[in-house]
Protein backbone atom coordinates (compact mmCIF):
# COMPACT_ATOMS: atom_id res chain seq x y z
CA UNK A 1 0.00 0.00 0.00
CA UNK A 2 2.84 2.60 0.89
CA UNK A 3 4.56 2.07 -2.47
CA UNK A 4 0.89 2.66 -4.73
CA UNK A 5 0.48 5.66 -2.16
CA UNK A 6 3.88 7.08 -2.92
CA UNK A 7 3.16 6.55 -6.80
CA UNK A 8 -0.05 7.88 -6.98
CA UNK A 9 1.24 10.83 -4.34
CA UNK A 10 3.84 11.79 -6.95
CA UNK A 11 1.36 11.50 -9.37
CA UNK A 12 -1.19 13.86 -7.78
CA UNK A 13 1.84 16.14 -6.58
CA UNK A 14 2.65 17.16 -10.37
CA UNK A 15 -1.21 17.24 -11.20
CA UNK A 16 -1.27 19.90 -8.55
CA UNK A 17 1.56 21.91 -9.83
CA UNK A 18 0.50 21.63 -13.23
CA UNK A 19 -3.49 22.73 -12.05
CA UNK A 20 -2.21 25.67 -9.95
CA UNK A 21 0.80 27.31 -12.56
CA UNK A 22 -2.57 27.03 -15.54
CA UNK A 23 -4.45 28.46 -12.91
CA UNK A 24 -2.28 31.11 -11.62
CA UNK A 25 -1.20 32.02 -15.25
CA UNK A 26 -5.54 32.88 -15.58
CA UNK A 27 -6.03 34.06 -12.03
CA UNK A 28 -2.66 36.20 -11.50
CA UNK A 29 -2.63 38.51 -13.85
CA UNK A 30 -6.74 39.59 -13.35
CA UNK A 31 -6.06 40.02 -9.94
CA UNK A 32 -3.07 41.87 -10.60
CA UNK A 33 -4.96 44.60 -12.88
CA UNK A 34 -8.52 44.37 -10.71
CA UNK A 35 -6.00 45.24 -7.56
CA UNK A 36 -3.35 47.51 -8.47
CA UNK A 37 0.21 47.54 -7.65
CA UNK A 38 -0.65 48.76 -4.29
CA UNK A 39 -3.24 46.56 -3.27
CA UNK A 40 -1.02 43.13 -4.44
CA UNK A 41 1.81 44.93 -2.98
CA UNK A 42 -0.12 45.09 0.54
CA UNK A 43 -0.99 41.36 0.34
CA UNK A 44 2.38 40.68 -0.18
CA UNK A 45 4.12 42.65 2.86
CA UNK A 46 1.13 41.53 5.10
CA UNK A 47 2.12 38.26 4.06
CA UNK A 48 5.32 38.45 4.56
CA UNK A 49 5.39 40.67 7.87
CA UNK A 50 2.68 37.61 9.37
CA UNK A 51 4.91 34.85 8.13
CA UNK A 52 7.36 35.39 10.78
CA UNK A 53 4.80 34.42 13.27
CA UNK A 54 5.23 30.55 11.36
CA UNK A 55 8.18 30.31 13.43
CA UNK A 56 6.45 29.89 16.78
CA UNK A 57 5.79 25.86 15.89
CA UNK A 58 9.04 25.87 17.20
CA UNK A 59 10.29 23.39 14.18
CA UNK A 60 8.24 20.91 15.57
CA UNK A 61 6.77 20.44 12.58
CA UNK A 62 9.28 17.63 10.82
CA UNK A 63 10.04 16.15 14.48
CA UNK A 64 5.88 15.16 13.97
CA UNK A 65 6.57 13.12 11.20
CA UNK A 66 9.93 11.55 12.91
CA UNK A 67 8.54 10.77 15.54
CA UNK A 68 5.11 9.29 14.68
CA UNK A 69 7.02 7.41 12.11
CA UNK A 70 9.42 5.69 14.61
CA UNK A 71 6.50 4.71 16.93
CA UNK A 72 4.46 3.85 14.02
CA UNK A 73 7.41 1.77 12.73
CA UNK A 74 8.09 0.07 16.18
CA UNK A 75 4.21 -0.86 16.86
CA UNK A 76 4.27 1.18 19.91
CA UNK A 77 0.87 2.35 19.45
CA UNK A 78 0.78 4.13 22.98
CA UNK A 79 3.75 5.87 22.14
CA UNK A 80 2.27 6.71 18.75
CA UNK A 81 -1.44 8.55 20.24
CA UNK A 82 0.53 10.06 23.16
CA UNK A 83 3.49 11.66 20.92
CA UNK A 84 0.31 13.29 18.98
CA UNK A 85 -1.70 14.29 21.94
CA UNK A 86 1.81 15.70 22.51
CA UNK A 87 2.23 17.61 19.77
CA UNK A 88 -1.56 18.70 19.81
CA UNK A 89 -1.17 19.92 23.26
CA UNK A 90 1.96 22.11 22.23
CA UNK A 91 0.05 23.37 18.98
CA UNK A 92 -2.77 24.61 20.59
CA UNK A 93 -0.21 26.60 22.96
CA UNK A 94 1.53 27.73 20.25
CA UNK A 95 -1.93 29.56 18.32
CA UNK A 96 -2.89 31.32 21.60
CA UNK A 97 0.58 32.75 21.42
CA UNK A 98 -0.04 33.74 18.00
CA UNK A 99 -3.10 35.62 18.14
CA UNK A 100 -1.91 37.03 21.22
CA UNK A 101 1.53 38.24 19.55
CA UNK A 102 0.27 38.83 16.54
CA UNK A 103 -2.57 41.33 17.78
CA UNK A 104 0.24 42.89 19.38
CA UNK A 105 2.08 43.54 15.90
CA UNK A 106 -0.83 45.04 14.06
CA UNK A 107 -1.11 47.86 16.59
CA UNK A 108 2.63 48.51 16.91
CA UNK A 109 4.05 48.24 13.24
CA UNK A 110 2.78 52.00 12.32
CA UNK A 111 6.75 52.52 12.73
CA UNK A 112 8.11 50.24 10.36
CA UNK A 113 5.98 51.55 7.21
CA UNK A 114 5.32 54.92 8.26
CA UNK A 115 8.13 56.31 5.36
CA UNK A 116 6.62 54.16 2.68
CA UNK A 117 2.71 53.75 3.11
CA UNK A 118 -0.11 56.00 2.94
CA UNK A 119 -2.63 55.94 6.13
CA UNK A 120 -5.38 54.57 3.97
CA UNK A 121 -2.69 51.62 2.51
CA UNK A 122 -1.81 51.05 6.67
CA UNK A 123 -5.18 50.39 7.40
CA UNK A 124 -5.65 48.04 5.25
CA UNK A 125 -2.40 46.36 6.06
CA UNK A 126 -3.53 45.94 9.61
CA UNK A 127 -6.78 44.38 8.45
CA UNK A 128 -4.88 42.43 6.32
CA UNK A 129 -2.18 40.96 9.21
CA UNK A 130 -5.21 40.52 11.42
CA UNK A 131 -6.89 38.11 9.18
CA UNK A 132 -3.46 36.27 8.35
CA UNK A 133 -2.84 36.38 11.43
CA UNK A 134 -6.02 34.00 12.51
CA UNK A 135 -4.94 32.21 9.15
CA UNK A 136 -1.48 31.23 10.79
CA UNK A 137 -2.87 29.83 14.11
CA UNK A 138 -5.58 27.89 12.30
CA UNK A 139 -2.48 25.87 10.16
CA UNK A 140 -0.48 25.72 13.48
CA UNK A 141 -3.56 23.33 14.62
CA UNK A 142 -4.14 21.72 11.03
CA UNK A 143 -0.61 20.93 10.91
CA UNK A 144 -0.24 18.24 13.31
CA UNK A 145 -3.37 16.53 12.11
CA UNK A 146 -1.20 16.72 8.70
CA UNK A 147 1.90 15.30 10.32
CA UNK A 148 -0.07 12.33 11.04
CA UNK A 149 -1.46 11.58 7.37
CA UNK A 150 2.49 12.02 5.90
CA UNK A 151 3.47 9.51 8.89
CA UNK A 152 0.42 6.78 7.81
CA UNK A 153 1.57 7.69 4.56
CA UNK A 154 -1.56 8.96 3.10
CA UNK A 155 -0.22 10.72 0.14
CA UNK A 156 -3.57 10.27 -1.64
CA UNK A 157 -5.31 12.68 0.66
CA UNK A 158 -3.45 15.12 1.55
CA UNK A 159 -2.61 16.05 -2.33
CA UNK A 160 -6.60 15.64 -3.74
CA UNK A 161 -7.06 18.24 -0.18
CA UNK A 162 -4.55 20.49 -2.17
CA UNK A 163 -6.34 19.38 -5.75
CA UNK A 164 -9.30 20.72 -4.55
CA UNK A 165 -8.09 23.72 -2.88
CA UNK A 166 -6.37 24.84 -5.96
CA UNK A 167 -9.39 25.04 -8.19
CA UNK A 168 -12.16 26.15 -5.21
CA UNK A 169 -9.83 29.20 -4.84
CA UNK A 170 -9.96 31.29 -8.08
CA UNK A 171 -13.47 29.53 -8.46
CA UNK A 172 -14.65 32.10 -4.97
CA UNK A 173 -12.10 34.89 -5.20
CA UNK A 174 -12.81 35.74 -8.62
CA UNK A 175 -16.51 36.59 -8.63
CA UNK A 176 -15.36 38.12 -5.74
CA UNK A 177 -13.17 40.65 -7.55
CA UNK A 178 -15.51 41.05 -10.20
CA UNK A 179 -17.85 41.97 -7.28
CA UNK A 180 -15.44 44.82 -6.57
CA UNK A 181 -13.57 43.37 -3.39
CA UNK A 182 -10.13 44.11 -3.11
CA UNK A 183 -8.07 43.24 -0.70
CA UNK A 184 -9.50 42.48 2.76
CA UNK A 185 -12.25 41.04 0.91
CA UNK A 186 -10.41 37.70 -0.62
CA UNK A 187 -8.51 37.67 2.57
CA UNK A 188 -11.57 37.18 4.32
CA UNK A 189 -12.74 34.24 1.80
CA UNK A 190 -9.51 32.92 2.14
CA UNK A 191 -9.85 32.71 5.79
CA UNK A 192 -13.17 30.35 5.26
CA UNK A 193 -11.75 28.39 2.90
CA UNK A 194 -8.89 27.63 5.60
CA UNK A 195 -11.39 26.84 8.54
CA UNK A 196 -13.00 24.70 6.14
CA UNK A 197 -10.04 22.66 5.48
CA UNK A 198 -9.18 22.43 9.15
CA UNK A 199 -12.21 20.52 9.85
CA UNK A 200 -11.79 18.28 6.70
CA UNK A 201 -8.14 17.29 8.22
CA UNK A 202 -9.19 17.02 11.81
CA UNK A 203 -12.53 14.37 10.76
CA UNK A 204 -10.41 12.09 8.56
CA UNK A 205 -7.52 11.54 11.12
CA UNK A 206 -9.97 10.69 13.73
CA UNK A 207 -12.68 8.65 12.01
CA UNK A 208 -11.19 7.26 9.00
CA UNK A 209 -7.27 6.45 10.10
CA UNK A 210 -8.78 5.88 13.69
CA UNK A 211 -6.19 7.80 15.81
CA UNK A 212 -6.90 8.37 19.27
CA UNK A 213 -5.95 10.95 22.04
CA UNK A 214 -4.15 9.18 24.39
CA UNK A 215 -1.51 10.72 27.04
CA UNK A 216 1.43 9.86 28.18
CA UNK A 217 3.67 10.86 30.57
CA UNK A 218 7.20 11.16 28.77
CA UNK A 219 10.59 11.34 30.41
CA UNK A 220 12.99 13.96 30.29
CA UNK A 221 15.25 12.71 28.43
CA UNK A 222 12.85 12.00 25.28
CA UNK A 223 11.98 15.90 25.51
CA UNK A 224 14.99 16.79 25.80
CA UNK A 225 15.39 15.23 22.79
CA UNK A 226 12.52 16.24 20.96
CA UNK A 227 13.03 19.80 21.62
CA UNK A 228 16.90 19.33 20.47
CA UNK A 229 15.99 18.03 17.33
CA UNK A 230 13.27 20.83 17.07
CA UNK A 231 15.55 23.43 18.14
CA UNK A 232 17.51 23.19 15.19
CA UNK A 233 14.87 22.84 12.45
CA UNK A 234 13.73 26.07 13.96
CA UNK A 235 16.61 27.36 12.49
CA UNK A 236 16.34 26.20 9.36
CA UNK A 237 12.68 27.47 9.50
CA UNK A 238 14.29 30.91 10.06
CA UNK A 239 16.33 30.65 7.10
CA UNK A 240 13.29 30.38 4.89
CA UNK A 241 11.75 33.11 6.43
CA UNK A 242 14.48 35.08 6.04
CA UNK A 243 15.11 34.13 2.00
CA UNK A 244 11.79 33.88 1.34
CA UNK A 245 10.32 37.06 3.69
CA UNK A 246 13.40 39.34 4.02
CA UNK A 247 13.94 40.85 1.16
CA UNK A 248 9.86 41.69 0.73
CA UNK A 249 9.96 42.88 4.13
CA UNK A 250 13.15 45.31 3.61
CA UNK A 251 12.00 46.72 0.17
CA UNK A 252 8.46 47.68 1.73
CA UNK A 253 10.30 49.62 4.21
CA UNK A 254 12.91 51.41 1.89
CA UNK A 255 11.36 51.48 -1.55
CA UNK A 256 7.28 51.08 -1.37
CA UNK A 257 4.82 48.66 -2.28
CA UNK A 258 5.06 48.93 -5.66
CA UNK A 259 8.39 47.62 -5.97
CA UNK A 260 7.33 44.73 -3.32
CA UNK A 261 5.02 43.52 -5.87
CA UNK A 262 7.68 43.60 -8.76
CA UNK A 263 9.20 41.44 -6.68
CA UNK A 264 6.61 39.20 -5.29
CA UNK A 265 6.18 38.62 -9.07
CA UNK A 266 9.83 36.82 -9.51
CA UNK A 267 9.27 35.36 -6.35
CA UNK A 268 6.54 33.59 -7.26
CA UNK A 269 8.31 31.64 -10.19
CA UNK A 270 10.78 30.90 -7.77
CA UNK A 271 8.02 29.20 -5.47
CA UNK A 272 6.52 27.53 -8.21
CA UNK A 273 10.13 25.93 -9.36
CA UNK A 274 10.83 24.81 -5.94
CA UNK A 275 7.14 22.82 -5.83
CA UNK A 276 8.77 20.84 -8.74
CA UNK A 277 11.59 19.80 -6.44
CA UNK A 278 9.71 18.98 -3.18
CA UNK A 279 7.07 17.22 -4.40
CA UNK A 280 7.95 13.90 -4.27
CA UNK A 281 10.74 14.32 -1.62
CA UNK A 282 8.61 15.51 1.36
CA UNK A 283 6.58 12.51 0.75
CA UNK A 284 10.23 10.15 1.56
CA UNK A 285 10.57 11.38 5.47
CA UNK A 286 8.90 8.80 6.84
CA UNK A 287 10.32 5.79 4.47
CA UNK A 288 13.51 7.50 5.27
CA UNK A 289 13.02 7.18 8.99
CA UNK A 290 12.08 3.54 8.79
CA UNK A 291 15.19 2.69 6.70
CA UNK A 292 17.23 4.80 9.72
CA UNK A 293 15.23 2.53 12.57
CA UNK A 294 16.15 -0.76 10.69
CA UNK A 295 19.91 0.40 10.02
CA UNK A 296 20.05 0.22 6.19
CA UNK A 297 23.99 1.03 5.23
CA UNK A 298 25.47 4.20 3.81
CA UNK A 299 25.57 2.74 0.47
CA UNK A 300 21.58 2.52 -0.04
CA UNK A 301 21.25 6.54 0.99
CA UNK A 302 23.83 7.80 -1.02
CA UNK A 303 22.47 5.61 -3.72
CA UNK A 304 18.98 6.87 -3.13
CA UNK A 305 20.52 10.46 -2.78
CA UNK A 306 21.48 10.16 -6.39
CA UNK A 307 18.38 8.70 -7.94
CA UNK A 308 16.10 11.04 -6.35
CA UNK A 309 18.82 14.32 -7.46
CA UNK A 310 18.80 13.02 -10.94
CA UNK A 311 15.16 12.84 -11.19
CA UNK A 312 14.63 16.42 -9.67
CA UNK A 313 16.88 17.27 -12.19
CA UNK A 314 15.78 16.33 -15.28
CA UNK A 315 12.34 17.76 -13.73
CA UNK A 316 13.80 21.17 -12.78
CA UNK A 317 16.29 21.70 -15.94
CA UNK A 318 13.13 21.51 -18.00
CA UNK A 319 11.49 24.51 -16.26
CA UNK A 320 14.63 26.72 -16.22
CA UNK A 321 15.95 26.07 -19.44
CA UNK A 322 12.24 27.19 -20.65
CA UNK A 323 12.22 29.92 -18.24
CA UNK A 324 15.83 31.15 -19.55
CA UNK A 325 14.46 31.06 -22.76
CA UNK A 326 10.90 32.43 -23.06
CA UNK A 327 10.55 33.68 -19.28
CA UNK A 328 10.86 37.29 -19.80
CA UNK A 329 8.07 37.51 -22.52
CA UNK A 330 5.79 35.08 -20.94
CA UNK A 331 5.91 37.47 -17.94
CA UNK A 332 5.43 40.87 -20.47
CA UNK A 333 2.44 38.83 -21.71
CA UNK A 334 1.20 37.81 -18.65
CA UNK A 335 1.56 40.34 -15.98
CA UNK A 336 2.80 43.66 -18.04
CA UNK A 337 5.54 45.79 -18.79
CA UNK A 338 5.34 47.09 -15.77
CA UNK A 339 6.95 43.53 -14.48
CA UNK A 340 9.62 42.99 -16.88
CA UNK A 341 12.65 43.51 -13.97
CA UNK A 342 10.72 40.52 -12.24
CA UNK A 343 12.04 37.78 -15.13
CA UNK A 344 15.73 39.52 -13.95
CA UNK A 345 14.85 38.86 -10.20
CA UNK A 346 13.91 35.31 -10.45
CA UNK A 347 16.68 33.66 -12.64
CA UNK A 348 19.11 36.02 -9.90
CA UNK A 349 17.83 33.21 -7.57
CA UNK A 350 16.55 30.37 -9.81
CA UNK A 351 19.94 29.06 -11.07
CA UNK A 352 21.67 28.90 -7.53
CA UNK A 353 18.47 27.58 -6.04
CA UNK A 354 18.64 24.76 -8.49
CA UNK A 355 21.84 23.10 -6.41
CA UNK A 356 19.83 22.14 -3.65
CA UNK A 357 16.57 21.24 -4.53
CA UNK A 358 18.09 18.76 -6.68
CA UNK A 359 19.60 17.79 -2.99
CA UNK A 360 16.41 18.11 -0.84
CA UNK A 361 16.48 14.71 0.22
CA UNK A 362 19.59 15.27 1.89
CA UNK A 363 17.42 17.53 4.37
CA UNK A 364 15.22 14.22 4.43
CA UNK A 365 18.04 12.34 5.32
CA UNK A 366 19.13 14.40 8.20
CA UNK A 367 15.54 14.51 9.67
CA UNK A 368 15.52 11.04 9.79
CA UNK A 369 19.40 10.83 11.34
CA UNK A 370 18.76 13.33 13.47
CA UNK A 371 22.07 15.20 11.55
CA UNK A 372 20.27 18.49 10.47
CA UNK A 373 22.36 20.51 13.58
CA UNK A 374 24.98 21.56 11.33
CA UNK A 375 22.76 22.58 8.22
CA UNK A 376 20.53 25.04 10.44
CA UNK A 377 23.89 26.82 11.95
CA UNK A 378 25.61 27.06 8.72
CA UNK A 379 22.06 28.53 7.05
CA UNK A 380 21.37 30.72 9.75
CA UNK A 381 24.84 32.81 9.82
CA UNK A 382 24.39 32.41 5.81
CA UNK A 383 20.76 34.30 6.33
CA UNK A 384 21.66 36.73 8.80
CA UNK A 385 24.58 37.69 6.18
CA UNK A 386 22.05 37.85 3.24
CA UNK A 387 20.21 40.22 5.22
CA UNK A 388 23.07 42.50 6.08
CA UNK A 389 24.34 42.42 3.21
CA UNK A 390 20.69 42.90 1.19
CA UNK A 391 19.70 46.07 3.36
CA UNK A 392 22.31 48.80 1.50
CA UNK A 393 21.91 46.68 -1.97
CA UNK A 394 18.21 47.30 -1.86
CA UNK A 395 18.71 51.10 -1.63
CA UNK A 396 21.07 50.90 -4.32
CA UNK A 397 19.72 48.58 -6.98
CA UNK A 398 15.99 47.65 -5.50
CA UNK A 399 14.93 44.23 -6.17
CA UNK A 400 17.44 43.14 -8.22
CA UNK A 401 19.94 43.68 -5.32
CA UNK A 402 17.84 41.51 -2.62
CA UNK A 403 18.04 39.17 -5.47
CA UNK A 404 21.33 38.70 -6.35
CA UNK A 405 22.45 38.32 -3.04
CA UNK A 406 19.84 36.11 -2.18
CA UNK A 407 21.13 33.83 -5.59
CA UNK A 408 24.84 34.79 -4.17
CA UNK A 409 24.68 33.49 -0.34
CA UNK A 410 22.32 30.13 -1.74
CA UNK A 411 26.05 29.29 -3.77
CA UNK A 412 28.15 29.79 -0.57
CA UNK A 413 25.93 28.02 1.79
CA UNK A 414 24.78 25.23 -0.51
CA UNK A 415 26.79 24.24 -2.62
CA UNK A 416 30.59 25.03 -0.91
CA UNK A 417 29.25 23.64 2.71
CA UNK A 418 26.58 21.85 2.50
CA UNK A 419 28.02 19.48 0.26
CA UNK A 420 31.18 18.96 2.28
CA UNK A 421 28.77 18.49 5.31
CA UNK A 422 27.08 15.47 2.75
CA UNK A 423 30.41 14.08 2.41
CA UNK A 424 32.39 14.21 5.17
CA UNK A 425 29.48 13.65 7.86
CA UNK A 426 27.11 11.85 6.23
CA UNK A 427 28.96 9.64 4.07
CA UNK A 428 26.93 10.54 0.79
CA UNK A 429 29.19 9.96 -2.49
CA UNK A 430 29.11 13.23 -3.50
CA UNK A 431 31.77 13.24 -6.11
CA UNK A 432 29.49 10.40 -8.06
CA UNK A 433 26.34 12.86 -7.49
CA UNK A 434 28.10 15.36 -9.30
CA UNK A 435 29.41 13.13 -12.00
CA UNK A 436 26.07 12.26 -12.33
CA UNK A 437 24.45 15.58 -12.81
CA UNK A 438 26.95 16.78 -14.83
CA UNK A 439 25.94 14.78 -17.49
CA UNK A 440 22.96 16.35 -17.60
CA UNK A 441 24.34 19.81 -17.16
CA UNK A 442 25.99 19.30 -20.40
CA UNK A 443 22.77 17.49 -21.99
CA UNK A 444 21.14 21.08 -20.58
CA UNK A 445 23.77 23.05 -22.03
CA UNK A 446 23.06 21.93 -26.05
CA UNK A 447 19.51 22.13 -25.45
CA UNK A 448 19.73 25.69 -24.54
CA UNK A 449 22.05 26.14 -27.09
CA UNK A 450 19.60 24.22 -29.85
CA UNK A 451 16.38 25.66 -28.76
CA UNK A 452 17.87 29.54 -28.72
CA UNK A 453 18.65 29.05 -32.36
CA UNK A 454 15.26 27.58 -33.43
CA UNK A 455 13.26 29.65 -31.14
CA UNK A 456 14.90 32.72 -32.25
CA UNK A 457 13.53 32.48 -36.09
CA UNK A 458 10.00 34.00 -34.53
CA UNK A 459 9.49 36.91 -32.77
CA UNK A 460 7.37 35.92 -29.36
CA UNK A 461 4.89 38.73 -29.28
CA UNK A 462 1.46 37.05 -29.02
CA UNK A 463 0.10 34.32 -26.92
CA UNK A 464 0.35 31.70 -29.55
CA UNK A 465 3.92 32.30 -30.71
CA UNK A 466 4.92 31.74 -27.10
CA UNK A 467 2.62 28.25 -26.85
CA UNK A 468 4.19 27.49 -30.36
CA UNK A 469 8.21 28.36 -29.48
CA UNK A 470 7.05 26.29 -26.12
CA UNK A 471 6.16 23.09 -28.08
CA UNK A 472 9.24 23.31 -30.06
CA UNK A 473 11.24 23.36 -26.90
CA UNK A 474 9.46 21.09 -25.43
CA UNK A 475 10.10 18.51 -28.09
CA UNK A 476 13.95 19.51 -28.52
CA UNK A 477 14.21 18.83 -24.54
CA UNK A 478 12.50 15.48 -24.57
CA UNK A 479 14.53 14.11 -27.36
CA UNK A 480 18.27 14.97 -25.93
CA UNK A 481 16.84 13.68 -22.51
CA UNK A 482 16.10 10.67 -23.71
CA UNK A 483 18.82 9.44 -26.43
CA UNK A 484 21.64 11.52 -24.43
CA UNK A 485 20.33 12.23 -20.79
CA UNK A 486 18.59 9.77 -19.07
CA UNK A 487 19.62 5.91 -18.18
CA UNK A 488 17.62 2.81 -17.96
CA UNK A 489 16.33 3.21 -14.68
CA UNK A 490 14.44 6.80 -15.44
CA UNK A 491 13.01 5.17 -18.81
CA UNK A 492 11.88 2.39 -16.89
CA UNK A 493 9.89 4.59 -14.77
CA UNK A 494 7.96 6.52 -16.99
CA UNK A 495 6.46 2.66 -18.20
CA UNK A 496 6.09 2.38 -14.49
CA UNK A 497 3.77 5.52 -13.86
CA UNK A 498 2.00 4.47 -17.15
CA UNK A 499 0.51 1.05 -15.45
Amino acid sequence: MAINQIKSGAILSYLTIFLGTMISIVYTPIMLRMLGQGEYGLISLSQSVVGYLGLLNLGLGSAMVRYITKYKAEENKEMEYGVMTLFLKIFGFLSLVILLVGTLLVFNIHGLFSQSLTEEEFSKLQKLMILMTFNVAMSMISSVFYAVMMAYERFVFTKAIGIINIVINPLIMLPLLFLGSKSVGITIASTMLNLINVVVVVYYVFSILKVRIKHVEFERSFLRELFGFSFYVLFALIVDKVYWGTDQFILGAVAGTVVVAVYNIGANFVSYYMQFSTAITGMFLPRLTTMDVNHVSDTEFSDLFTKVGRLQYLILAFVLTGFILLGKRFIVLWAGLDYEESYYIALFVLIPFTIPLIQNLGLQMMYARNLHKFRSLVLFGIAILNVCISIPMARIYGGLGCAAVTGGTFILGQFFILNWFYKVKMRIDIFKFWKEIGKLIICTCVILVISYYVCSFMVVNTWLNLFINAFLYAIIYVIIMWFWGMNAYEKSLINYFRR
